[in-house]
């Protein structure tokens, strides 16, 4: 895996044991995301994520996520 582009900023909407939810103004076109939460609490460390299915709601977008793995530094 490598960086296909800049960082994107969104909101976290569903979170669950297998993945979660985010809503991005910024559509998404890559199949995998990697996710670090450092902006919102130091617990989390990031996650590679699959995105599953996605849809247009307003002016932004929500994604489905599943977790694949977490990247340890």
């Amino acid at each position: 895996m490598r960086l296909a582009g800049p960082p994107a900023e969104a909101v976290t909407m569903n979170v669950s044991v297998s993945g979660l939810a985010i809503l991005s103004l910024k559509e998404i076109a890559e199949p995998y995301l990697a996710v670090d939460f450092s902006a919102a609490t130091d617990s989390i460390k990031p996650v590679i994520l699959k995105k599953l299915r996605s849809e247009v709601i307003g002016r932004g977008h929500r994604y489905a996520e599943e977790f694949l793995s977490r990247i340890e530094y």
